[in-house]
């Protein structure tokens, strides 16, 4: 209780997002679990675990991700951004790039009888280089297994560059050590089991994953089949305005001409309902130029029919910040988040980087089905009564 009160108090008025998981106990017993995502007043990007609920029905997980995330809302009209399947209309719904991927490779696990001897073999060799007891056939085993268990033989594989000596690690690499890699980048953490990856990198992905698997289509019909099925995923327009706000990539150079001139409008009408949304629509910083110099008020109403300012409209504002901003040098690449903190040059566009850039890459839970298969402690946590459960899952981060 004295946690959840300081969380709150830390999350007051702040412009929050949320995702969330659902996932089963070794009992069997459904629980979700919400996670909040913020910046701090100084710029400072925060997630917690907003709280843990048993729910044995659908409707109960909307329920309860409705309860649990309005506790925290400031402003309980306006929707928050959800990663996730949110059933209900509460939420601004965005997808689960990490979820996506999955499907991608589940897509080439299942393909033809070729495939499967294939995924068949790595199955095998996974288990005698991680050193694991094969518990069931490839055949009986569900996609979440496969997917753990491929994923820790590519996170092993990466890092011993002589597997790739062997034919077989070599295809896998060749031909799933990109997605997985995407994978292992989105669901990064710090060292405090913080989700440390912004919204930018999920676009940058998506791009860098189509240019891959377009190289590699002609000679190989699995990569083709895989350039398909990552071209059917659609991704909303905020990921490629997370990406504009990446100053590393703010000239676009990598979209097509029309691309780059619809995702440029789609920045400003952004920026045009900010800038409306205030009761002064003067740039702070302009606002505070005229107010530095003493006695200049009575100067300012007397000509202020002449004065540029009055004359600068919300296009106007808006196309200056948008230009100063894709004219700004940098010297050397920069952290996207540490660049808005220490940037007071685009005061609007700073407010829509803290607006869009909380949303989080993927589920916070997005990667639980990798946690090892020796995790004792992670066997023993589920096995605790449902109340337990809950507060631990709280504890468990906030602490």
């Amino acid at each position: 209780e004295v946690l959840q009160h300081e969380l709150m108090n830390a999350m007051k008025d702040a412009d929050f997002s949320i995702s969330f998981h659902k996932w089963n106990s070794l009992r069997d017993e459904k629980y979700v679990t919400i996670v909040g995502y913020f910046f701090t007043a100084d710029f400072d990007y925060r997630n917690h675990i907003l709280g843990t609920r048993k729910c044995d029905h659908n409707e109960d997980v909307t329920k309860a991700v409705i309860e649990i995330s309005d506790a925290f809302k400031t402003v309980h009209d306006v929707k928050l951004k959800c990663v996730g399947e949110c059933t209900s209309g509460g939420f601004e719904s965005f997808p689960c790039i990490v979820g996506q991927i999955s499907k991608v490779i589940e897509g080439t696990f299942n393909g033809s009888s070729e495939n499967k001897m294939f995924f068949k073999k790595i199955y095998l060799l996974a288990h005698e280089i991680l050193g694991m007891s094969l518990k069931q056939p490839f055949e009986d085993t569900n996609f979440e297994q496969k997917m753990k268990i491929m994923f820790e033989l590519h996170q092993h594989g990466s890092s011993h560059v002589d597997y790739l000596a062997d034919p077989v690690m070599k295809k896998f690499t060749h031909l799933l050590g990109s997605l997985f890699s995407a994978i292992s980048n989105l669901t990064a953490t710090t060292d405090n089991g913080e989700r440390s990856v912004t919204l930018n990198k999920v676009y940058l992905w998506f791009k860098k994953l189509l240019k891959l698997y377009a190289s590699m289509k002609i000679e190989d019909e699995n990569a083709s089949d895989i350039l398909k099925a990552i071209e059917k995923i659609k991704l909303p327009e905020i990921y490629q305005i997370a990406v504009f706000l990446d100053p590393n990539f703010k000239s676009l150079k990598f979209l097509e001409t029309s691309e780059r001139v619809a995702l440029l409008d789609s920045v400003k009408k952004n920026l045009q309902r900010l800038i409306s949304e205030d009761s002064d629509t003067q740039p702070p910083a302009k606002k505070q130029r005229t107010s530095k110099s003493p006695g200049s008020s009575h100067l300012t109403e007397t000509f202020l029919e002449f004065m540029d300012m009055s004359m600068e409209s919300i296009d106007d504002q808006v196309n200056s910040e948008i230009q100063c901003y894709m004219g700004f040098k940098l010297e050397n690449p920069v952290d996207i988040v540490d660049f808005w903190r220490e940037n007071e040059c685009f005061p609007y566009l700073k407010k829509l980087a803290r607006n869009i850039l909380n949303l989080p890459s993927c589920t916070f839970h997005s990667d639980c089905c990798f946690i090892g298969a020796g995790n004792e402690l992670y066997l023993k946590f589920q096995n605790l009564p449902a109340d337990e459960i809950e507060m631990l899952t709280f504890l468990h981060q906030n602490i």
